[in-house]
C-alpha cells in the first residue's frame, strides 16, 4: 500500500508521502506493515522497519488498492 500522509510518532517517521509500504499481517484490529527502502537520500544501507497501524485508519493514511494509480 502507498502512504497518504507522514506517519510520524515520537520524532520516528515510519512513510512519507508515496512510499510503498508491505501488508505483512492483517488482524483483528490492527495490520501491521514492512517498509523496504530507507527514507535517507544518500543512504546505501536499505532498511527494514515494521509498524502496526489501527484498522479504521487505514483509508486515512494508505491509498486502497490502485486508487494512487487513479488520480
Amino acid at each position: 500500500m502507498i502512504s497518504k500522509v507522514d506517519l510520524v510518532l515520537n520524532h520516528h517517521r515510519y512513510a512519507k508521502p508515496g512510499v510503498d509500504c508491505e501488508v505483512v499481517e492483517v488482524g483483528r484490529k490492527y495490520t501491521t506493515f514492512k517498509r523496504h527502502e530507507s527514507l535517507k537520500e544518500n543512504s546505501k544501507q536499505k532498511t527494514h522497519l515494521r509498524f502496526k497501524v489501527a484498522n479504521y485508519l487505514l483509508p486515512i493514511y494508505f491509498y486502497a488498492e490502485g486508487e494512487f494509480w487513479n488520480l
